[in-house]
């Protein structure tokens, strides 16, 4: 990575070389099923994508101008979940614990 680039902070999204930052709260973690997202930055589409501990896809869909997205995991089984925010070329990825 270049080392001019713009680095990921937690709770952050970061385009590489652009000073725009895309913020992003995420709870409860760990949860017994729902996860909000709060997104605080203006954005056209976001795409959430949550894999499970061995990169099987068990979450996938697309949202317009998000401000607020939410979506249960109870029906997976506990245990580590990576979610993915992908909106144009900048992506994030936050882990998840999911208890039962």
């Amino acid at each position: 990575m270049d080392r001019n680039a713009s680095a990921m902070e937690i709770g952050n999204i970061s385009k590489v070389n652009s000073l725009n930052t895309f913020k992003v709260s995420i709870y409860p973690n760990p949860t017994q099923g729902p996860v909000n997202f709060d997104i605080n930055t203006e954005i056209n589409s976001l795409v959430v994508s949550v894999f499970n501990i061995t990169g099987v896809e068990v979450f996938h869909k697309e949202y317009q101008a998000p401000k607020k997205i939410s979506f249960d995991l109870s029906q997976n089984p506990a245990g580590l979940y990576m979610v993915k925010l992908s909106s144009g070329d900048v992506e994030y990825v936050k882990r998840v614990v999911l208890n039962k």
